[in-house]
């Protein structure tokens, strides 16, 4: 097994070289990279394996004290429901591969988050009601027509019964008791399951029986890959799309081959895109202090021009200037360990220009947007010399003390340490990632 951190460069041994050399297409799938006998990881952690070699990617941030704890920032994501809609884009596993044999924490993490998120969305979803599908039914009816009459079938039936007030007709029917129902079903009753198997998911049985109501009037019956084939691609019903990827991927990963006796024994290979993650993270704090009404949020969809389709300028974060907040705001969310090395150093000149050289792409990056016109608009600001920006960035440190996002309404609290000459108002704010201790 090659064991290695996201985001470095590892040497390896030249016979296992070889054997991803031959796979390199494989290994771009998985945000990885072989060259000179050296693998190089991307910002993701995950797991995955090319032939006998199995490749785990853990967080940089791991050491041996402490460690980041993945499935909390996943839950504090799922608490608001403007974020968990945009979760999805946050990891990716593997179901056409081959499951790999061994037991994984994180990968066990993933899953519980995944059946945890498959009930929040269907919570959601059945407070429209249930999908209805048109059925078409034939029957036999007496003295009347409904939808198409079958004259043939009719005329067969008068001759053989000698009975002319009886017609057969076909027409469509509504019913909930449709494909789509009966598969979110079946993956309802494996949620259920799991929850049963591990005491520590009351809250989890509890949130899915109150689902489970709604599903009364649907067949059992058993879930195949073929059948989500079959779905109707044409469904508008709001949350269903949702719905049901996230049924096909709790119905993999609570396959009895893959868990089993409460344990994942197998795992699918998988990433998460820590960037992203920390990036929801974030939005997450945000939300809680800064309304809708102030905060804009840019997401990957939005990397493109409507109208151009040329590729725009798409900061994480923008807080408009308002009734309750007194300065406009670009923040960008940086996942990077740089941070952590530079609150090591003391303040001193010399260290504060190697600080600056550290970050320097990040600093010109949010100063680009700082003097961009269309976000100037969206911030409501006059001009780039009213605009405040902030890099949010992580730390693990029980010594920092998080911001408090309430102060950004009144802007006092924050630090704009670090800065050159050309980039004023930069500011820096620290988000404490959830650990856990070894």
């Amino acid at each position: 097994m090659i064991i290695c951190q996201e985001h470095e460069s590892i040497k390896i041994i030249q016979e296992k070289a070889d054997v991803l050399l031959k796979h390199k297409n494989k290994l771009e799938e998985y945000r990885l990279e072989i060259s000179n006998n050296s693998l190089e990881t991307g910002y993701n952690i995950g797991l995955c394996s090319i032939e006998d070699i199995i490749i785990k990617i853990e967080p940089k941030f791991n050491n041996d004290n402490v460690k980041i704890d993945i499935l909390k920032m996943l839950n504090e994501c799922l608490k608001d429901s403007k974020v968990y809609s945009h979760l999805s884009g946050c990891y990716k596993i593997y179901y056409n591969e081959k499951p790999i044999n061994i037991e994984n924490q994180l990968c066990s993490s993933l899953y519980l988050f995944i059946v945890h998120m498959f009930i929040k969305v269907l919570q959601e979803t059945v407070k429209n009601g249930l999908y209805k599908s048109f059925y078409k039914e034939e029957y036999i009816l007496k003295g009347k027509v409904k939808g198409k009459l079958l004259i043939k079938d009719t005329i067969n039936i008068h001759l053989k019964e000698n009975v002319k007030l009886k017609n057969k007709c076909i027409y469509e029917t509504h019913v909930i008791n449709n494909l789509e129902n009966q598969i979110l079903k079946h993956a309802l009753k494996k949620a259920e399951i799991f929850a049963l198997t591990n005491t520590q998911k009351e809250s989890l049985y509890k949130e899915i029986c109150m689902v489970k109501e709604s599903f009364n009037g649907i067949d059992d019956r058993s879930i195949k890959d073929m059948d989500f084939k079959k779905i109707n691609k044409r469904i508008i019903h709001k949350g269903y799309k949702e719905s049901l990827k996230l049924a096909y991927e709790v119905i993999k990963i609570l396959d009895k081959n893959i868990y089993n006796n409460g344990r994942v024994n197998r795992v699918y290979p998988f990433y998460i895109d820590m960037p992203e993650l920390f990036e929801r993270y974030c939005e997450v704090k945000l939300r809680k202090h800064i309304s809708d009404k102030f905060l804009k949020v840019g997401y990957k969809q939005d990397d493109k021009d409507s109208k151009t389709k040329i590729r725009a300028l798409r900061p994480d974060f923008i807080i408009t200037k308002g009734e309750t907040i007194n300065a406009p705001y670009i923040l960008d969310s940086k996942y990077s360990v740089k941070y952590a090395d530079i609150e090591k150093q003391n303040d001193s000149e010399e260290n504060i220009k190697d600080k600056i050289g550290l970050i320097k792409d990040h600093l010109e990056q949010l100063s680009l947007y700082g003097r961009t016109k269309k976000l100037q608009e969206k911030a409501n600001a006059e001009n780039s010399s009213e605009v405040n920006l902030c890099i949010l960035y992580p730390v693990i440190s029980n010594e920092t003390v998080e911001y408090d996002f309430e102060k950004l309404k009144e802007k006092s609290g924050i630090e704009n340490k670090y800065n050159s000459k050309n980039i004023e108002k930069m500011y820096y704010l620290p988000i404490k990632i959830p650990t856990l201790k070894n």
